[in-house]
């Protein structure tokens, strides 16, 4: 009957360096056993293990703040876009329509051929604000956490009836 020993393997303080810059850069336990080779089990116990004061919170604090400051440049020019979108239809609406009605009055074009020209022409003048919106607001929300701050409406406001404020107090 063969014994069946099981083999334990030995980290180096390298090792363990190397997990711990790996999961300060990435948060993601995952990613670190895949580039490491070291099971998740054992970077979360090194983790949680580590004083909270140590390089590796600090180095992720510094990771959290960087990405903070940089969301901020894709959000504004997010916001400029939509901005100069809704400008842009708004000052070349009469323009647009004129072009449409061309096209409408047009008897060299077949009707499909109509069809496609305004459907361009109106996929130009007025382009798809979800997409953008959505990033933007993707982007806020990631910023938000990355410096503490609450991504919901958090305020609540309870009123209670005259008969139970005495009774609260």
């Amino acid at each position: 009957m063969a014994e069946n020993k099981r083999t334990v393997r030995r980290y180096t303080d390298m090792d363990r360096e190397k997990a711990y810059a790996l999961y300060a850069s990435s948060g993601n336990l995952t990613q670190v056993h895949e580039q490491t080779g070291i099971p998740i089990s054992t970077i979360k116990t090194w983790i949680d293990n580590e004083d909270k004061s140590t390089e590796i919170a600090k180095l992720r604090n510094e990771k959290k703040a960087e990405f903070a400051e940089a969301c901020w440049k894709p959000i504004t020019i997010g916001v400029e876009l939509i901005e100069r979108e809704m400008l842009t239809a708004r000052d070349k609406q009469a323009e647009l329509e004129q072009l449409i009605d061309m096209i409408n009055d047009s008897d060299e074009m077949s009707y499909k051929a109509k069809q496609d020209a305004i459907k361009n022409i109106s996929r130009i003048a007025r382009p798809d604000m979800r997409e953008l919106t959505t990033a933007i607001g993707t982007l806020y929300d990631k910023q938000a956490l990355a410096v503490g701050d609450s991504t919901a409406n958090e305020s609540i406001k309870i009123e209670l009836a005259e008969e139970l404020k005495e009774y609260a107090e």
